[in-house]
């Protein structure tokens, strides 16, 4: 390890009287020449200088050999040093007695100068000091004062450079600033942007004493367009506020090795128009449909991309609708034990011919992967922050993970399901918007969109059933690479390599996720949004009074997806039921609440048995025009799907079928290692 020495350059503080300070500008061998800060100089011998300087103590170093400077250029910086000293001392450095001509006490400094000059017009054409002038000199002078040594070399050699050039620290600070503020603004031209750095510089100017200046455009323009924050700067904004929001480290996806191991969640605004039907109040106000953009809220597992739960909902999706899609993924439609087989696969409005014409739908339901979550990653909304949700996560040991705000990075598999969602499924509607502003169309005032919500709820189900069943880019098996493969195939091949398959949570264990609602049981049953809900189960409760709550009422639960149903759980039993409607058997389809309202209103005293059995011919009416009005037209948009459908799903062949593939690989025999998990379909075992 090389020991701290003296440099020139280095700032020093003789021990004196005064304690007066100068600058090592020039170091000999035998003596160590230092500029005080009165402006005169002395040459000490080591001795000397280390007595007066400190006990043989190194002096605090304020400069080292500047960067970019060679020993040639440090050469021609003493040489001259040593010049300048003779001509402002006398003395040259190392020298006990004065040349002709620079006798301080015969010559002035001006002549001293000349001397200087006419000296080095005598050296070689390619030395560095021949054909200087006076007026060179001088400005030596004036750097040699200032700076030592270091002023004398050539700046343009060793000043320090940046990525961006030569300009100040604080002048790129002060871009990144405006950069930074344009971030979340409309785009600007560039020359409105050079002068707001301009106006940002003399504010600075205004409050430092070390002024900064403002370069010119094209400077301005290089280093802002050099910055991280400079790309898309003045180009499209939502480019650029994508491009700030990016983390700066990069990204590392989480690595799911099985299903369940990180499940995303996020919801969005789907690119499309929908009808929305509003009930009037009332016998003689008319129901009013308005227009509006619905809102998804869908869980995507990461490991076989499978949807194990959505929502469309006409309104911004609220914090109860999170916990209910948990609810949906804990206890799946197809698996849920003890349903009767008509509800195995429900969806909010599906009238009796629409669930007839699909048959092959709920045939495939129950291809859907059952997955139980170990990892849930969310953004930071509102709809993910109650207590709800996290009171279900921590029931069943479900880790929540927040994505960092503004990064769509860390859930990047649902929002690309999104994507996907646009591409496969809405561009195909009629009422598609476009992905973007500038993507949209011409709209006709006054035409509504072709489908209601529940249409559109209702194609959707059957696209996602597809969905399951189509190769997915990312999804490839690890002995044959390149290959695609869809969520159901890498679903079933996950579950035969690690020999584990979930077990849906029970629909008791899930019922405390459902939203509940007080009342109290009468003789007659549960009256909930005007209808009569009633079992014998509730036979032990009726006209009882709960002692375990301070307003003595029975909590409830219910579903949005279900409005036939209410569930009521006996702690004592720890067991939940399915209480039905009284008029179920006259409804057999699952019916959107707002159809109700809109039925009722049409009678007097809904509330009542009788009521609500004059409400259901009304209801049959309403839900045949939610289905039968535009079945030309959901017709077409189904033929569309199923054509694209066909196009993204390559023919079968030996390579691409599960089963060959897993056989080929050589790495299990599937049906005696996932004996009773899978069979030869690739479907759960009963």
């Amino acid at each position: 390890m090389m020991r701290p020495g003296l440099h020139v350059g280095d700032r020093i503080e003789l021990r004196d009287e005064d304690r007066t300070g100068g600058q090592v500008v020039m170091l000999n061998g035998n003596t160590i020449t230092v500029l005080l800060d009165d402006g005169s100089t002395v040459a000490l011998g080591h001795g000397e200088f280390y007595d007066k300087t400190g006990d043989g103590e190194v002096p605090r170093r304020t400069a080292r050999k500047p960067i970019g400077a060679d020993d040639d250029q440090m050469s021609i910086a003493i040489e001259l040093a040593a010049d300048l000293t003779q001509v402002n001392t006398g003395y040259r450095p190392g020298e006990d007695t004065f040349r002709p001509g620079y006798d301080p006490a015969k010559t002035s400094i001006g002549l001293r100068e000349a001397n200087k000059v006419a000296e080095w017009e005598k050296l070689p054409e390619d030395h560095p000091f021949h054909g200087w002038s006076v007026k060179n000199l001088r400005v030596k002078r004036k750097k040699f004062k200032d700076h030592g040594v270091p002023g004398l070399l050539d700046q343009r050699k060793v000043r320090a450079k940046t990525r961006y050039g030569r300009q100040d620290t604080e002048l790129v600070s002060l871009i990144r600033e405006q950069l930074l503020a344009q971030a979340d603004k409309s785009t600007v031209s560039f020359k409105t942007f050079f002068r707001r750095v301009e106006r940002s510089v003399a504010k600075h100017n205004e409050k430092t004493d070390e002024a900064i200046e403002c370069p010119s455009l094209s400077t301005v323009r290089r280093i802002a367009l050099d910055l991280p924050e400079g790309r898309y700067a003045f180009s499209d904004a939502t480019l650029r506020r994508s491009n700030n929001s990016s983390p700066n480290s990069g990204h590392r996806p989480f690595h799911a090795a099985r299903p369940g191991d990180e499940v995303q969640i996020d919801a969005t605004k789907l690119n499309c128009f929908v009808q929305v039907i509003y009930p009037g109040k009332g016998k003689k106000k008319k129901s009013e449909v308005k227009v509006l953009r619905p809102e998804i809220i869908a869980a995507v597992d990461v490991a076989t991309r499978a949807v194990l739960a959505y929502r469309i909902s006409a309104v911004e999706a609220k914090a109860v609708d999170a916990a209910d899609i948990l609810a949906k993924i804990l206890t799946p439609e197809p698996f849920r034990p003890g349903w009767e087989e008509r509800l195995r696969f429900k969806y909010k409005a599906v009238p009796i011919e629409r669930a007839i014409d699909l048959d092959r739908r709920i045939e495939k339901a129950a291809k859907v992967p059952v997955v139980f979550p170990n990892r849930i990653v969310v953004d930071n909304g509102k709809v993910f922050l109650s207590n709800q949700f996290f009171q279900a996560c921590d029931k069943f040991g479900i880790s929540v993970d927040f994505a960092r705000p503004r990064t769509g990075h860390d859930k990047a598999v649902v929002e690309r399901f999104f994507g996907t969602l646009d591409a496969r499924f809405l561009e195909h509607l009629q009422d598609y918007t476009g992905r973007a502003v500038n993507m949209k169309g011409v709209f006709p005032n006054g035409v509504l969109p072709e489908y209601t919500l529940e249409q559109l709820d209702d194609l959707f189900a059957e696209f996602i059933v597809n969905y399951h069943d189509m190769p997915h880019s990312s999804l490839s098996l690890p002995h044959a690479e390149g290959v695609p493969v869809s969520p159901n195939d890498m679903y079933s091949f996950l579950v035969a390599t690690h020999g584990y398959l979930p077990t849906p949570a029970s629909f008791t264990e899930t019922i405390d996720i459902l939203k509940p609602f007080e009342a109290d049981i009468q003789q007659y049953g549960v009256n909930h949004r005007g209808r009569t809900f009633d079992s014998p189960v509730l036979d032990p409760f009726r006209n009882r009074e709960n002692k375990n709550r301070a307003d003595r009422k029975w909590v409830f639960r219910y579903s949005e997806d279900e409005t036939r149903y209410v569930y009521f759980k006996d702690e004592e039993l720890d067991f939940a039921y399915a209480i039905p409607w009284r008029f179920i058997d006259e409804v057999d389809f699952p019916f959107p609440e707002h159809a109700w309202v809109e039925a009722a209103a049409q009678v007097a005293n809904p509330d009542r048995l009788d009521g609500q059995k004059k409400a259901i011919k009304h209801l049959k009416v309403i839900c045949d025009k939610l289905d039968s009005g535009d079945r030309a037209v959901m017709r077409q948009a189904k033929h569309e799907l199923d054509r694209e459908l066909a196009d993204v799903r390559p023919a079968p062949t030996k390579k691409t079928t599960m089963p060959d593939l897993v056989e080929e690989s050589g790495l299990m025999d599937v049906e005696e290692f996932a004996d009773g998990l899978i069979d030869d379909d690739g479907k759960a075992a009963a």
